[in-house]
C-alpha cells in the first residue's frame, strides 16, 4: 500500500511539473529561408538562462519553467547574433528566427548578400564536416574525387575505404546508406558529380539510430536541394587524360512546384583506366623465387540514374520515394610478364580477358508525419534492391611473346544475383519536457544467387571441371531495434546515450558439395556523447562507442576464382562479424582548431589473407585473421592566411598501431607508428580576376592490413582552378592529380616463414581534368535531409 502511494505521489508530482512547463519551438534559418544547424538559442528571464542547439533541420524545442518577458539571444558561426525581446503568452508556442550573415548590410530595405563561406572544417558531438563549397575540387569532379581529399578519409582507387585508425567504414548518401562496396562502390560514386556536393560528414560514433556492422565509423555524403518553385539544374562535361583519355557528362534537374518536388541526376563516362603492378615473390621451402610485371586495362561504360520524389500532404506529413539505377559494361585487358627463376622453365607471357556486366536497381518508399510544434516524428521506410552482376575471365599463359604455344589456361563464368527488401519504423518525441527521445525497429531480408562454372584449357578445348564449378546461395534475415536519450542538462552541458540490439540469422548453402552452414547471434551495443561549451571558444566532447564489423556477401562466398594457374582468390562461408570498441575526446578551440584523441580495440576481424598453396601458388583467402588496437593524435587547423582571400586546412594525424595476426600459419605482431598529413590551400579571386584556386598535398608514412604493411611513404600533390561566370551561369575548372607521381604503393607480407610477397601498385592518379558546367533554372537550393533506408546495411556489403 506505501509503495502504490509513494508511485501515485511521484506520478502527481511528474504531472504537476509537466503542467507548468512551457513548450517553444520553432526553426531557425538565413535570409534565404536554409536551416541552420547547430545555431545556439538562449531564452533568459531573471537572470536565468534556459538554452538550446539547433538540429540538422533548423529546428529547436526548448522547455520553460514559465510564462513572461524574456530576452532571447540567436547565434551561430558566420551569421551576425540576433538579440531580441518576447513575450512567451502560451503553455505551446512556435517562434522561428531568421540569421544574417554577418557581412550582409542593408540599403534601403534590400539587402544586398555577400554570403560568406562556411569554414571548410566543422567539428560536432559525433562528427566531422567538411564543407566541399566552391573550390575547383567540387567543379566537374565526382563524389569519389571529393572523398580522396577530406580528411581523416582514406580512399583508394583499388576501391579501399576506410576512415584513419578504422578497419572499415560504410557510405551514406543523403543519410540512406548506399548499398555497394569495394569497386562496384568506387564507380558508382566516380559516376555521381561533385558539383551537388553540400558537405562530406565524417562520422566516427555514429549514434544508435545508424546500423549496426559498419566497425564504428560513417560517412555520409550531403546533397542539394531545390527551394523555390520552377525548374533549375546544370550539365557538366568534363575530359579527363591520363594514360587513356577519359570523357564524362552529368546532368542535374530539381523541379519543385508547391507541395511537389523532385530531383533527377543522371551521368555516364567512356574511355579506358590504366594500373600496373610488379610483384615479387619468394618461395623459400623450394628456393624459388617469381616476378610478375603485370598491366591493367579496363575500358568502362558506367552509366547512373536516380531520382527522388517527396510529396506534402499536409503541413504535418510527407510522403516521398527514391529511384536508383546504374549500369556498367566493361571489358578488361591483363596482361603479365611471368619470371620464375629456379624453374625448369622460367619465363611465361599471361593474358586475362575479362567481360563484367553489372546492373543495380533500389526502391525505397517513405512516409513522414511531424506532430504540433514538431514534438513527435514518425517515420517509415520500405526499400528493395535487386543487384545483378555477371562476370566471365579467360586467362591464358603462352610459353613465347607471341601468343603462339599455350602452357597453360582457364575460363570461368560467374554470376551474383541479390536481393534485399526490407522495412523500418523510427519514432522521436519531447518526454519530460526536456529529453529528447529516440527509438526505432528494422527487419531486412536478403538471399544471393551465385552459380559458378570453372573450365580448364586442354588442347581439344575447354574442359568443364566440377571439382573447382559451385553455386552458391547466401540468406541472411537481421532483426533491429534501438533507443536514443539526448538531454540539455545545462546551457553549456549536453548529454546523449543509447543503445541497439540487432540479431542475425545466417544460411549458407553450397549445392555442389551439399554443405550447409548456419550462423545466428545477436548483439548489444551500447553508446555515450557527452558535450561540454565551457565557452564560446571552447568546447570538449567525448564519445565511447561498441559496434561490430559483418563481412561482405562476396567474402564469405567460398568460391575459388583462379586469376592465374598460381594465383587464386578464395571467399569464406565460416567467416564471423569482428568487434570494435571505439573512445573519442575532443577539444575544439575558436571552431578554427580542433584536436582529437582516438583509442580503437577491434578484435575478430575478418580480410584477405596472402598465404600459399604448397610449393609455389599464391593464395589469396578471407580470414578471421586477429586483432588490432590503435592510439592516435588528430589536429585540424582551419585559418585564413589573407582574410578572403588564402586560406588553409591543415591535418595531421599519428597513430600507434599494433597488429597481432594469427591464422592460416600467419603470425605477426608489429606495434608501429602511422603520420598522416594533409595541407588543404584555397586562393580566392587570384590577382583580381575572378578566379578561385586549391592547392592540396598529402602524405603516409605508412598503411597495414591483415598480413602486409607498406615498405615506404606515399602521398600526392595536386592543384585547381575555377573561374565562374555568375552572369550567364557558365563555370570552367581546371584539376591536375598527383601532379609528381608519386601516390605509389608498394608493401609486402609479413608473418610467414615460407614465403613473402613484395607488391608495387599504381592506379595511374595522374591526371588533368578538364570541366565546363552550365546552370540554368532558379538558384536557391537546400540541403537534402533524407531518411536512412530500411536496407542500409545490407547495401553496402554487396
Amino acid at each position: 500500500m506505501a509503495k502504490r502511494t509513494m508511485l501515485m505521489i511521484i506520478g502527481l508530482m511528474v504531472s504537476m511539473v509537466g503542467f507548468s512547463q512551457i513548450k517553444i519551438s520553432g526553426k531557425i534559418s538565413d535570409i534565404n529561408g536554409t536551416p541552420i544547424s547547430f545555431a545556439t538559442i538562449k531564452f533568459t528571464k531573471d537572470s536565468k538562462s534556459f538554452g538550446k542547439i539547433s538540429d540538422s533541420a533548423g529546428t529547436y524545442i526548448l522547455t520553460l519553467p514559465d510564462t513572461g518577458l524574456y530576452v532571447i539571444a540567436v547565434s551561430s558561426f558566420n551569421y551576425r547574433d540576433s538579440i531580441s525581446n518576447y513575450n512567451v503568452s502560451q503553455k505551446e508556442q512556435i517562434k522561428d528566427f531568421q540569421l544574417r550573415y554577418d557581412n550582409a548590410s542593408e540599403l534601403g530595405g534590400v539587402v544586398v548578400s555577400t554570403k560568406k563561406k562556411k569554414p571548410l572544417i566543422e567539428k560536432k558531438i559525433d562528427r566531422l564536416i567538411f564543407n566541399v563549397a566552391e573550390s575547383p575540387l567540387s567543379i566537374g569532379g565526382t563524389a569519389w574525387d571529393v572523398l580522396q581529399h577530406t580528411p581523416l578519409i582514406s580512399a583508394k582507387n583499388s576501391g579501399e575505404l576506410s576512415l584513419i585508425g578504422k578497419s572499415a567504414s560504410v557510405v551514406y548518401i543523403n543519410n540512406r546508406k548506399s548499398f555497394l562496396s569495394g569497386e562496384d562502390l568506387m564507380n558508382y560514386l566516380s559516376a555521381m558529380p561533385s558539383d551537388n556536393i553540400v558537405s562530406i560528414e565524417v562520422i566516427t560514433a555514429p549514434p544508435a539510430s545508424y546500423d549496426a556492422g559498419n566497425g564504428s565509423s560513417v560517412i555520409n555524403i550531403v546533397l542539394r536541394k531545390v527551394l523555390d518553385n520552377g525548374l533549375n539544374g546544370s550539365v557538366t562535361l568534363t575530359d579527363m587524360q591520363a594514360t587513356y583519355n577519359r570523357q564524362r557528362a552529368t546532368a542535374q534537374l530539381n523541379y519543385k512546384y508547391n507541395r511537389y518536388t523532385q530531383s533527377l541526376t543522371a551521368g555516364g563516362t567512356l574511355g579506358k583506366t590504366f594500373s600496373k603492378f610488379y610483384n615479387t615473390i619468394n618461395y623459400f621451402d623450394i628456393g624459388q623465387k617469381e616476378t610478375l610485371d603485370e598491366k591493367f586495362i579496363n575500358n568502362g561504360k558506367p552509366i547512373s540514374i536516380a531520382t527522388n520524389m517527396n510529396y506534402e500532404l499536409t503541413p504535418l506529413s510527407l510522403i516521398g520515394g527514391v529511384f536508383e539505377y546504374t549500369h556498367n559494361n566493361s571489358h578488361s585487358f591483363d596482361y603479365a610478364l611471368d619470371n620464375i627463376m629456379g624453374s625448369s622453365k622460367n619465363q611465361y607471357w599471361n593474358n586475362n580477358l575479362g567481360k563484367e556486366k553489372t546492373n543495380l536497381y533500389s526502391g525505397n518508399l517513405n512516409y513522414k508525419y511531424s506532430g504540433k510544434s514538431r514534438q513527435r516524428i514518425l517515420q517509415i521506410n520500405l526499400d528493395y534492391f535487386q543487384y545483378i552482376n555477371s562476370n566471365e575471365a579467360t586467362f591464358l599463359s603462352y610459353f613465347d611473346e607471341d601468343n603462339l604455344d599455350i602452357f597453360n589456361g582457364n575460363n570461368s563464368y560467374t554470376r551474383q544475383k541479390a536481393y534485399n527488401y526490407s522495412a523500418k519504423v523510427d519514432y522521436s518525441q519531447l518526454i519530460f519536457g526536456n529529453i529528447n527521445f529516440d527509438a526505432g525497429i528494422k527487419y531486412g531480408y536478403t538471399k544471393t544467387n551465385n552459380p559458378y562454372l570453372f573450365y580448364n584449357y586442354t588442347t581439344d578445348g575447354w574442359s568443364y571441371n566440377d571439382n573447382i564449378s559451385n553455386h552458391f546461395i547466401y540468406k541472411e534475415g537481421i532483426n533491429a531495434a534501438y533507443f536514443d536519450l539526448q538531454k540539455k542538462i545545462t546551457s553549456h552541458l549536453d548529454v546523449k546515450a543509447g543503445a541497439r540490439i540487432e540479431n542475425t540469422d545466417i544460411k549458407t548453402i553450397q549445392l555442389s558439395t551439399d554443405e550447409n552452414h548456419h550462423q545466428n547471434y545477436t548483439k548489444i551495443l551500447p553508446s555515450a556523447y557527452i558535450s561540454y561549451e565551457i565557452n564560446n571558444n571552447n568546447n570538449l566532447s567525448f564519445s565511447i562507442k561498441n559496434d561490430f564489423i559483418r563481412p561482405s556477401f562476396s567474402a564469405m562466398n567460398p568460391f575459388r576464382d583462379y586469376s592465374s594457374n598460381k594465383i587464386i582468390e578464395m571467399g569464406n562461408a565460416f567467416l564471423r562479424p569482428g568487434n570494435s570498441l571505439d573512445y573519442e575526446l575532443s577539444y575544439i578551440f575558436k571552431r578554427n582548431y580542433i584536436f582529437m584523441a582516438q583509442y580503437s580495440n577491434q578484435t575478430n576481424l575478418s580480410g584477405q589473407l596472402q598465404t600459399i598453396i604448397a610449393p609455389d601458388t599464391l593464395l589469396y583467402k578471407q580470414a578471421n585473421y586477429g586483432m588490432f588496437r590503435s592510439f592516435g593524435l588528430v589536429s585540424i587547423v582551419n585559418q585564413s592566411i589573407i582574410k578572403a582571400k588564402w586560406n588553409i586546412n591543415l591535418t595531421n594525424s599519428i597513430q600507434w598501431k599494433t597488429l597481432n595476426t594469427n591464422a592460416d600459419n600467419i603470425e605477426a605482431k608489429e606495434t608501429f607508428p602511422i603520420y598522416n598529413v594533409a595541407l588543404n590551400q584555397t586562393f580566392t579571386n587570384l590577382f583580381k580576376t575572378g578566379i578561385n584556386g586549391s592547392l592540396y598535398g598529402s602524405y603516409t608514412s605508412k598503411f597495414a592490413n591483415a598480413n602486409s604493411v607498406s615498405l615506404k611513404p606515399f602521398g600526392e600533390v595536386d592543384f585547381g582552378f575555377v573561374k565562374d561566370f555568375t552572369n550567364i551561369g557558365w563555370k570552367i575548372s581546371m584539376y591536375v592529380d598527383d601532379i609528381f607521381k608519386t601516390n605509389i604503393y608498394k608493401g609486402q607480407t609479413i608473418g610467414n616463414s615460407t614465403f613473402n610477397s613484395i607488391l608495387s601498385s599504381y592506379y595511374d592518379d595522374r591526371r588533368i581534368r578538364i570541366s565546363v558546367v552550365k546552370n540554368f533554372g532558379n538558384k536557391r537550393v537546400r540541403t537534402k535531409k533524407n531518411d536512412d533506408a530500411g536496407n542500409a546495411s545490407e547495401k553496402n556489403r554487396l
